[in-house]
């Protein structure tokens, strides 16, 4: 059986580190089994009904914080491709939400999934996958109250999340932080080109950085502990092969060969969010990833960006399933921001 043993790259740094004060949150959250975090899990929230040629309901999660300062702050957590609403993804919402300077609101945005329909783009058959599900999240937040963002996005979830920062002043929404995790659209490649480094990293190298967040429940949930849990993690993943048939999903996986992710950041940083400090905004890369390529630097650092971008020596794309790991760096980035000033 694989070893659920906590492990966060880079402590010998100051990114990522862990305080005595983390360290017993995470003991705390880590008590907790499967079972009760099943049973804690809301029911996702109707926010929009469309009365387009096709009727679909735009759903999401929205993870209320019992003392929040004000409701009409929240993160925002697109998720990576083809996860939908799952034990899994909601124990990572709440690692997320667990580690932050104060208690805040947290809406999960899932993707479709066999049996699942969280949003449509039937009606915008020639529009981008990545913009439109922006757009889709951006309308979300008017219709919720939503005011001031703090977007915590890895892989599709950091596609989405530049695309949210570039179009957020049409729609109101004051994006204050970002923590965007080894992006996908950043070198033009065909969608096979994309499969084929998605499936790079190795089951082997995803299960230890699953294992690597310290959360019996999230590797149980994740069956990520080898013995009698690889065949019926391999089963799983056949299911997963069958959601890259939806239509949304296939757009999505389209919209990601396409290399827009910095050219998104900029126009964000020529509009309002160019008025919040350097450090709200941070850009991770996976050193060893095959996703998000060595050319999100050398753009980076032609477009003058090079000083928001974090490398994490230690995992390849499977990194951001370390969720403790994902959840400290981009606690670091709304801690450097203005989501808690009045």
């Amino acid at each position: 059986m694989s070893k659920t043993e906590l492990f966060i790259p880079h402590q010998e740094f100051e990114v990522g580190r862990m305080s005595d004060a983390d360290m017993a949150k995470h003991e705390e959250f880590a008590g907790i089994t499967l079972d009760q975090f099943i049973d804690d899990m809301p029911n996702p929230r109707t926010v929009i009904t469309i009365r387009n040629t096709n009727s679909f309901d735009l759903r999401a999660v929205d993870l209320r914080a019992s003392d929040e300062g004000s409701s009409n702050k929240a993160v925002v957590l697109p998720l990576p491709w083809g996860n939908g609403y799952s034990p899994s993804m909601y124990i990572r919402a709440r690692a997320v939400q667990a580690f932050l300077p104060e208690a805040t609101r947290l809406v999960m945005f899932p993707n479709n999934v066999r049996g699942e329909e969280y949003y449509s783009f039937d009606d915008h058959k020639q529009s981008d996958g990545v913009e439109l599900l922006g757009h889709h999240i951006l309308t979300a937040c008017r219709v919720m109250g939503i005011e001031e963002v703090a977007i915590a996005g890895y892989s599709q979830g950091a596609s989405v999340g530049a695309s949210i920062m570039k179009e957020a002043d049409r729609y109101g929404v004051d994006v204050k932080t970002a923590f965007l995790g080894d992006p996908p659209d950043t070198v033009d490649r065909t969608p096979k080109e994309l499969k084929k480094a998605f499936m790079g990293s190795g089951l082997g190298k995803l299960n230890q950085a699953i294992n690597e967040s310290g959360i019996s429940a999230l590797s149980q949930a994740q069956l990520s502990r080898g013995g009698l849990d690889t065949p019926r993690q391999l089963l799983r993943f056949a299911g997963v092969g069958l959601n890259s048939r939806i239509p949304e999903n296939r757009r999505l996986h389209e919209s990601m060969a396409n290399d827009r992710f910095v050219g998104n950041i900029v126009e964000a940083l020529d509009g309002s969010f160019g008025d919040e400090p350097e450090k709200a905004l941070v850009v991770a890369r996976m050193a060893l990833s095959k996703v998000c390529t060595v050319d999100l630097k050398t753009t980076m650092i032609d477009a003058g960006l090079v000083s928001r971008l974090q490398s994490v020596d230690y995992y390849g794309h499977e990194g951001g399933d370390n969720v403790v790991d994902f959840a400290l760096r981009f606690r670091d980035a709304v801690a450097d921001s203005k989501l808690y000033t009045a």
